[in-house]
């Protein structure tokens, strides 16, 4: 909805201001002045929406494109990378295996987009940059609907302030994920309120059928609508049945992906990842920054409010009008985290904080529409929550900026301190999985001769407990296309070879070679790193 100011909204002087006011004394014309054109700025904002979100997408892309061009591939990315690559047919038969949890339809994706554009950091993770994005402005589209468009701006730039903002520019399905949940939430909200439902109940449907082709977990976004969808049963007394098998519709890829879905599921006993009360935290730490300097602000302005504007009684400049379906389906989308705790503890038994990312859709209309009510509709308290939100935001951009430098830097240093430990043509086994992944591909041709990786599900599950990620290498050496080794039978053909290390929890290697009665020396330590001297004993 569209606003107007006034005197609700920027606040000026009076010009029978006393002597100690701002509008009176030498400088008060010139202050008055610079308020009015302030405020004259700010409804500008307000009424030109095509103008600011042109003006923002063009900040947004620049802002990923350097992200992206600077950010080296990663673990995840590189098993979207090799899938990816494998075509169609290949892409089913890998995911066959179980090793990997994204949807086929995600793969054959990022396949058709580096065919038709080629591969390149930034093509690559166009999907997820545009998706992302798209998540914004659909977030918008709600916020603006039910307070004002400066209030949209910054519920726009919320996510771009987040934490979340990193898989805006990773090639995975998290992105995508959250785009298709934004666009569900917006055709269910129009189709329960009667507007355009030729239109909005089918686009419900395309939406989760695209969530459920992004991620595995869009299973969780069916619960506040679900929730939503009760809720206007109870209060109609009866039921919608085009948007109930419009909700069904993810039954479609479930069907035609169930045999990679029951593969999937094979690796679950002991995934790599745990659920416990320790992620569902580190779920809302993903929003971390700018939940909290919301409330900071928020809570800012109605102490100011109150100390500055005592008694005084101003109406709100915008009215908020929401229905029961929709607050109970908006606070479902805040609670995601804890329908995927409760869903990992009873039945996948695997989960991280990005797969409970849709919760940011539930978050940022949360906060958005309760700054707007504490605010009372202040348009100059919206424009100024928009300009700190840039702020965030470029900061975060200048942040991963630097880490993907950083990280480049770093691979380039570790590849030096190999080389100069290991003897000449002596084989390197690396246990840091993201980092032989890097090197093997971002390092020069005739390291691939070199370096290796070696995997051992009993080895992996007697000193780690878990078996995922060296049974995913395993199952996947054929696509991979590395040199990932069985333990034993490497170290039964290679009688001397230098262990690069990282000390950790993850890796069992170290351990497993002295329990296999091979001869370790420690050549040096350095950090988190050591480097072993590994032979065979006669």
């Amino acid at each position: 909805m569209s606003m107007t100011l006034d005197e609700n909204s920027i606040e000026t002087v009076s010009p029978e201001a006393s002597p100690g006011d701002l509008s009176s004394g030498p400088f008060g014309k010139s202050a008055h002045a610079v308020l009015r054109r302030l405020g004259q700025g700010i409804e500008a904002l307000e009424r030109r929406p095509v103008v600011v979100i042109l003006v923002l997408t063009i900040a947004y892309l620049w802002a990923t494109f350097t992200i992206a061009h600077y950010k080296q591939l990663w673990n995840d990315e590189f098993f979207t990378y090799y899938l990816a690559g494998a075509g169609f047919k290949g892409a089913w038969q890998a995911l066959l295996t179980g090793a990997d949890q994204h949807p086929p339809a995600f793969y054959w994706l990022i396949h058709l987009f580096t065919n038709v554009l080629g591969f390149g950091h930034v093509t690559f993770r166009l999907p997820s940059i545009l998706a992302f994005w798209s998540m914004s402005l659909l977030l918008f589209w709600i916020v603006s609907w039910r307070t004002s468009n400066l209030m949209g701006y910054a519920a726009m730039l919320f996510p771009t302030s987040s934490n979340l903002f990193f898989y805006a520019v990773e090639s995975r399905g998290y992105a995508l994920l959250m785009m298709f949940s934004a666009l569900a939430f917006v055709a269910w909200q129009a189709a329960a309120s009667g507007v355009r439902r030729r239109l909005t109940v089918p686009l419900l449907g395309v939406a989760l059928v695209g969530a459920f082709c992004s991620h595995y977990y869009a299973i969780l976004v069916m619960i506040p609508l679900g929730l939503g969808e009760v809720t206007r049963l109870i209060r109609n007394r009866r039921a919608d049945w085009a948007v109930w098998a419009a909700c069904a519709t993810p039954l479609i890829p479930i069907v035609l992906f169930l045999p990679v879905v029951r593969a999937a599921g094979s690796y679950s006993q002991h995934f790599w990842a745990k659920p416990s009360v320790e992620i569902l935290a580190a779920c809302y730490q993903l929003i971390g920054g700018a939940m909290e300097f919301f409330a900071c602000v928020t809570l800012a302005y109605v102490w100011w409010s109150i100390v500055r504007r005592s008694g005084s009684a101003r109406p709100p400049a915008g009215r908020i009008t929401a229905s029961p379906h929709e607050v109970v389906a908006v606070v479902g989308f805040a609670l995601i985290p804890v329908f995927g705790f409760v869903l990992a503890n009873t039945v996948t038994h695997g989960f991280w904080p990005r797969y409970a990312a849709t919760c940011i859709i539930g978050i940022t209309i949360l906060c958005a529409v309760a700054a707007h009510a504490v605010s009372r509709g202040s348009a100059s308290f919206a424009a100024a929550l928009v300009v700190l939100l840039l702020c965030f935001s470029a900061k975060r951009t200048h942040g991963l900026v630097r880490q993907g430098q950083g990280e480049a830097a770093d691979t380039l240093a570790n590849y030096h301190a190999m080389v100069a430990l290991a003897g000449p043509n002596e084989p390197i086994v690396i246990t840091e999985l993201d980092l032989f992944h890097k090197l093997w591909f971002y390092g020069p041709p005739e390291l691939r001769a070199r370096i290796a990786l070696v995997a051992d599900r009993e080895m992996a599950m007697r000193y780690v407990g878990i078996d995922t990620v060296d049974r995913g290498l395993l199952d996947l050496k054929p696509w991979f296309m590395e040199n990932v080794q069985p333990f034993r039978e490497f170290t039964a053909h290679t009688p001397r070879f230098l262990v690069y290390s990282y000390v950790g929890e993850w890796t069992w290697l170290p351990q497993g070679l002295i329990d296999e009665h091979l001869h370790v020396d420690l050549v040096t330590q350095h950090g988190d790193k050591v480097a072993l001297q590994v032979t065979r004993r006669s």
